[in-house]
């Protein structure tokens, strides 16, 4: 009976092997047909299209290869939209590749500008008329036209492209949409909440303590003044205002103040702006800790370096006193030679009597030499 109940539970994993095997089969046709369909003006051949495609007639149809297919027509920067469709047939999946070339652009637009002309904008684009149209080159231009606004103290200032395309044609328009601020007057900077440095530094300090830095003279933003109009300061600009905060930060951070950090800007009447500033009183706990750090290596240093050089003195003195113990002319001799030697210069010419204290000594260490040799 075991045995029997045993051939039955093969017997029914595999039918649902060959089951699964067969659902799978269906479920994974073959590509039968595929396609190529241009809208507009063709920008390439068909033999083109399908040099960059992978799927081949007779592969079985996975989505997958068909979106690599895409990747791949992409990449060669020739089509400005390119969709796929499927069909099911009794055969399989019949693909049809819909590509579109780039259109040509025909006219460039400037919309909203009021404080620089089209002629002035249009140079600062790389998008010309004629060329193929591209989407990343407009949208890099928008960025540049966008800086040049802020750069001339319009901050905020937004600029967009809108395309107005005719796919049969095959052409299209590019139109700059520019929406443009007014100019931000500063006319005053304030740093509240910082204690730490002074915002400015006053003519006699600076000339008795040049490294003394107040805070107004780490940035660039600058109240207006009289000569900005010849200077260009004394205007809001964002890409500035954002490099200030950045050199404020860095400035606390290279002091020590770690837990620095700029709390918020406030804009008043639109002419004047105050940075909340925020220090931390973690800066003096860390200077502290530290200090008290180095004075305790230093100690310890001088410590160690005291017993070496002391045990170094001694063992020098019992060296000395052994060798002048056993040949007290050797010790006579050279404190002779160090008397010489603290009272000549490296130039003095010396004119000593033969019978100096030098000469007698080199004398009898002769005659004692002279009397040991066999």
């Amino acid at each position: 009976m075991k045995s029997m109940f045993r051939f039955c539970g093969l017997l029914l994993l595999y039918a649902l092997f060959v089951l699964s095997s067969a659902r799978g089969q269906i479920a994974t046709p073959n590509v039968s047909r595929i396609e190529i369909k241009h809208v507009g003006p063709p920008a390439v051949s068909d033999e083109m299209v399908r040099s960059n495609i992978r799927v081949k007639t007779g592969d079985p149809y996975r989505p997958a290869a068909i979106d690599e297919d895409v990747r791949s027509l992409y990449g060669t920067g020739l089509f400005y939209n390119i969709r796929v469709s499927q069909e099911t047939t009794a055969d399989g999946v019949a693909l049809t590749y819909v590509v579109q070339g780039k259109p040509r652009l025909t006219d460039i637009k400037f919309r909203g500008n009021a404080k620089f002309s089209s002629g002035k904008l249009r140079k600062k684009i790389t998008s010309k008329v004629s060329e193929p149209l591209d989407e990343r080159k407009l949208f890099t231009d928008s960025q540049e036209i966008q800086k040049m606004y802020q750069k001339a103290g319009y901050p905020r200032t937004q600029v967009k492209y809108v395309l107005d395309i005719d796919e049969n044609a095959g052409r299209g328009t590019a139109t700059f949409e520019i929406t443009e601020t007014p100019k931000v007057k500063i006319m005053k900077v304030e740093f509240v909440g910082a204690t730490a440095f002074p915002q400015s530094i006053g003519f006699f300090e600076k000339l008795f303590h040049p490294s003394h830095v107040g805070l107004r003279k780490t940035i660039k933003t600058r109240k207006h003044w009289m000569f900005s109009w010849l200077t260009g300061s004394g205007f809001l600009k964002d890409e500035q205002f954002e490099d200030d905060q950045e050199k404020l930060k860095e400035f606390y951070r290279d002091k020590g103040y770690i837990d620095f950090d700029i709390k918020n800007i406030e804009f008043l009447k639109k002419d004047k702006y105050i940075g909340a500033i925020r220090e931390s009183e973690e800066f003096k706990k860390v200077v502290a800790e530290a200090d008290r750090e180095k004075t305790r290596i230093l100690a310890e240093a001088y410590r160690e370096a005291g017993r070496t050089k002391g045990e170094g003195d001694a063992r020098a003195m019992r060296i000395y006193a052994e060798a002048f113990g056993k040949n007290p002319q050797l010790y006579k001799f050279r404190r002779t030679l160090q008397a010489y030697e603290t009272i000549l210069g490296g130039n003095t010419t010396i004119f000593l009597p033969a019978d100096a204290e030098v000469f007698r000594l080199l004398g009898d260490a002769g005659k004692s030499k002279k009397g040991k040799s066999p």
